[in-house]
């Protein structure tokens, strides 16, 4: 049963990453009771969720009915959605689904939407980059909430860190165990990235927003990278090396094997993540809506990689 004495936070995605650093963010701080959703109940995600006393409710994004359901009675929702999960990441699902998402908050009445978008990389290349689906996806259900006028603010992280270990940048040498690299493809080793630990900071990006975002029409419907680090690929195979007492260097080969990976990637190293020039760090408005992060990425390195490792 819901504690009604407090307002309903409603997480989508709770199961994954941003989801996940949203509700540890959400325990924390207290001042809501958490809803969070997912497809499947039996999820071991999901049941662990459950086991800390948060209400779970099944939904999926492709059925509006459940979307609504889900959204009902809700003060504040953080709304994610997943290009890689849905369609074979082609894209025209992912944006339904969002627009699904939208639609409901607005007929539902919920008092402020926090969306994780992206930039329009499309736009910030002057068109060089068209395909980089995920992101532009993303900025066109930023630009829909913008229509509806739904009181939102966009929130759009970085680079993750979390991805050395998920999508496998880091990779050992099978030859030599004790070398190990950095490999992003179609990357300038000058170039820097706009990176983010999204389990320490994104989660509590999104509560400040949340809670003192409201209140700032001037900052509804803005687009605020949340942000840890503005660092070279070489300069963390570097910090990784040191951290992991391993040799550690950066390679950009021509292809990962995926062209939405690829034109992500030279879109990047070419135009910046959030275009250039790039924001400030951290973001002096989330910082101003009550969360900076509190220093480097170096204690992931020591400690999260590390130990995810055996090392």
């Amino acid at each position: 049963m819901l504690n009604n004495t407090k307002p309903v936070f409603t997480v989508f995605g709770a199961t994954g990453e941003q989801g996940g650093s949203v509700i540890n963010a959400l325990l924390r701080d207290g001042t809501y009771t958490i809803r969070a959703t997912t497809r499947n109940l039996q999820s071991l995600g999901a049941l662990a969720l459950i086991k800390k006393g948060i209400e779970v409710v099944q939904c999926d994004l492709s059925d509006k009915a459940s979307v609504l359901a889900a959204v009902r009675g809700s003060d504040v929702v953080f709304g994610v959605t997943s290009f890689w999960d849905v369609d074979g990441g082609i894209g025209e699902e992912e944006v339904k689904e969002g627009k699904n998402l939208v639609d409901a908050c607005k007929e539902e009445g919920v008092g402020f939407f926090v969306w994780s978008s992206l930039p329009n990389a499309t736009e910030i290349s002057g068109g060089k980059y068209t395909h980089v689906t995920h992101f532009d996806n993303k900025h066109l259900i930023h630009s829909y909430i913008h229509s509806l006028a739904l009181p939102s603010i966009s929130i759009a992280a970085g680079w993750y860190v979390e991805d050395l270990l998920k999508f496998k940048v880091l990779q050992r040498n099978p030859q030599n165990p004790s070398h190990y690299s950095v490999v992003i493809p179609r990357y300038s080793p000058a170039s820097t990235a706009d990176a983010v630990w999204i389990g320490r900071d994104f989660g509590p990006s999104v509560v400040a927003i949340a809670k003192n975002g409201r209140g700032r029409k001037d900052l509804w419907w803005t687009l605020q990278p949340v942000l840890t680090e503005k660092v070279t690929y070489v300069e963390i195979a570097g910090r990784v090396g040191r951290a992991l007492g391993v040799e550690c260097g950066f390679i950009a080969p021509e292809t990962s094997g995926s062209q939405e990976f690829d034109k992500m990637y030279a879109y990047q190293s070419e135009f910046g993540y959030f275009g250039r020039p790039e924001p400030e760090m951290p973001n002096p408005v989330i910082k101003e809506l009550g969360y900076t992060p509190p220093g480097s990425m170096d204690e992931y390195f020591e400690k999260d990689l590390k130990a995810a490792l055996g090392l």
